[in-house]
């Protein structure tokens, strides 16, 4: 139902303010004209038979006062209701919560930047995103500390070999070597895209650190590759003895290729990478930082399909490589496949594009403020090792709000319902403006939009009015064996096959029209607003006004019937017993009126 429920809500209306026109009381309870337009709208058009907004107006009051009694006997506190109609909130309110465009903005952004390659060199400053705030203050004194050195004119390779905490260091100086989007954490790649090249970044945190880098140099998309491998295998820690061996071994494989012997079979007998040797020696594409260096400096440097390097070592052995193919540009549906695999993993920002855009927005909308006092004190509190118990008293007892917005404030202690240790402080303050500002907003689309909210009151009423037909309708059904058997033998002839009806089938509006028309036949065709006349097989459309358990309030049915073969009892159990609810809906709902006495306080239009 859910599913269906997401669909039907893509084609919701806009936020509008609208009136209220009472139209029917039932109890204390006064049901709008504007809902009772909007439901029947809804039904009609999907209702085969037609049907005027008076008879419709029964229907609508039978139902509501089933509604009525759920609420009475409070069906609509029971835990499973609560659960399911949270859920159908969630699903309704989602497509209001979501800044779609955003995700296209985002996807532009990355295929854009797809098409280059940063070249830069980083230093990193290491802080746990559980740090207290002390701790990220003291890292970023070291990391502002680095900075200044490289301001000043020092050497940044040289300074990241120095004070650099990422391990790397001590070997690249900091190096990186040419990256493009999609390789590096999010703030990271941000902040490479949006550095012009020669020029050092300001600090920023990911969730390693405190980090700055210096652009190199940007180029195009270098390309993907794919080349056939021959290659003679070194074990780790490899004798000087057992590495000559293998550059000998290797540099006779390609005295052969020199002389003229074909490539594929040299790899599929003497290549010690088994899994490219099985494939004739064809090796996946892949990009220039795909793979160990050199191999991607060595592959990328053959000038055309057909050419073979040199023999050249890595740390896993000694290679030769063939190019077979190269693509300089990566296409659209590349790109579109990539991000599309982004989002469905859920581990990028891109995911939840959509609502992030959407909580920037309502930040602003509701002015929601983060009190800087309390939030040194929530990030200190819950960076302790102390047990959550301690952490909640800790956070109860704070002052001031945590943060504040039109509407509303957030207590401190709202942080624990989203805080994770394993984001950094930021996600999660975040986390919890989304939770309080979609709740709010939530709250206002419920207010101000028309359309969500009486398919909000559908879904809460279809659950009630559910309830009460299993309770008191539908209940029982196989036990009331002699109330069946009654039911068939008053009335066989709705339940035979291969009748026939020769005559008119007339609808009104109103009861008032149709006791006219009852009164005098002669003005039936002038008071219906729809005639259906000629002859009518048992089966189809019109059986249950032809072959009827009693007159209809809204109907006339004139002429000659004929009816058919009588079906045998059990062959026609299925449409019994739903007769028989039928019949008990209608007792059913007789008790109702009595009870709650619903009246008409307002005009249909």
């Amino acid at each position: 139902m859910r599913s269906l429920l997401l669909i039907s809500v893509a084609m919701m209306t806009a936020v509008v303010a609208y009136a209220q026109t009472p139209l029917v009381k039932i109890g204390n309870v006064k049901h709008t004209l504007e809902e009772f337009d909007y439901i029947y709208e809804k039904n009609a058009s999907n209702s085969q038979l037609p049907i005027s907004k008076e008879e419709y107006l029964d229907l609508y009051i039978n139902y509501k006062l089933k509604v009525a009694e759920a609420m009475r006997l409070q069906l609509d506190t029971a835990a499973q209701f609560v659960e399911e109609i949270g859920a159908i909130e969630a699903d309704l309110a989602a497509p209001y919560l979501e800044d779609t465009a955003a995700v296209t903005t985002y996807k532009e952004t990355l295929k854009a930047r797809l098409d280059e390659e940063i070249n830069a060199s980083h230093i990193l400053i290491s802080v746990a995103v559980d740090a207290t705030p002390a701790e990220v203050d003291e890292a970023y004194g070291k990391a502002k500390a680095a900075r200044d050195m490289v301001m000043s004119g020092e050497d940044f390779n040289v300074v990241a070999s120095r004070v650099s905490e990422d391990p790397s260091a001590r070997v690249n100086g900091g190096r990186l070597g040419y990256f493009s989007a999609l390789r590096m954490v999010t703030e990271f790649e941000d902040m490479a895209y949006a550095t012009p090249v020669g020029e050092v970044t300001d600090i920023f945190r990911t969730q390693f650190g405190w980090h700055f880098m210096k652009v190199h140099d940007r180029r195009p998309y270098s390309g993907k590759i794919q080349v056939l491998h021959i290659m003679k295998m070194l074990q780790r820690g490899a004798k000087p003895e057992d590495v000559e061996k293998a550059r000998q071994q290797i540099d006779s494989i390609y005295g052969c290729i020199k002389a003229g012997e074909d490539f594929v079979d040299l790899a599929r007998r003497l290549s010690d990478d088994r899994q490219s040797a099985q494939m004739n020696g064809l090796m996946p594409w892949f990009g220039m930082n795909d793979i160990v260096a050199p191999f991607g400096e060595k592959a990328f440097a053959l000038a055309n399909d057909g050419d073979v390097s040199e023999p050249f070592a890595t740390r896993f052995g000694w290679h030769i490589v063939k190019r077979v193919a190269l693509k300089t540009k990566m296409d659209d549906a590349e790109k579109e496949n990539m991000i599309t695999q982004l989002i469905r993993s859920g581990q990028h920002p891109i995911s939840n594009a959509a609502t992030t855009s959407k909580v920037e927005q309502l930040k602003t909308a509701y002015a929601f403020t983060l009190n800087e006092r309390m939030v040194d004190e929530v990030m200190v509190i819950m960076a302790s090792k102390e047990p959550d118990s301690v952490k909640e008293n800790s956070l109860k007892v704070l002052p001031e709000p945590l943060a504040t917005y039109n509407g509303g404030s957030v207590n401190a202690l709202a942080a624990m319902r989203v805080w994770r240790n394993d984001i950094l402080p930021e996600q999660n303050f975040n986390a919890l403006a989304k939770e309080e500002l979609f709740k709010a907003e939530s709250r206002r689309i419920a207010q101000s939009d028309e359309t969500y909210k009486y398919t909000l009151q559908e879904y809460k009423d279809g659950f009630m009015v559910f309830e009460i037909n299993q309770r008191y309708i539908w209940q029982d059904t196989k036990e009331d064996t002699t109330a069946l058997v009654t039911l068939y033998e008053q009335n066989k002839a709705r339940y035979s096959k291969g009748g026939t009806f020769e005559g008119d089938i007339y609808f009104f509006k109103t009861k008032k029209d149709r006791k006219k028309a009852k009164q005098n036949p002669a003005l039936a065709a002038k008071l219906a607003y729809k005639v259906v006349s000629g002859k009518q097989e048992q089966g189809g459309l019109y059986d249950d006004l032809i072959w009827s358990l009693g007159e209809h309030d809204y109907v006339i049915v004139t002429g000659k019937r004929t009816d058919g073969e009588v079906q045998p009892y059990e062959k026609v159990k299925g449409r019994l017993i739903a007769d028989y609810h039928q019949q008990k809906e209608k007792e059913y709902v007789m008790q109702l009126r009595k009870r709650f006495n619903p009246k008409v306080v307002g005009k249909i239009k």
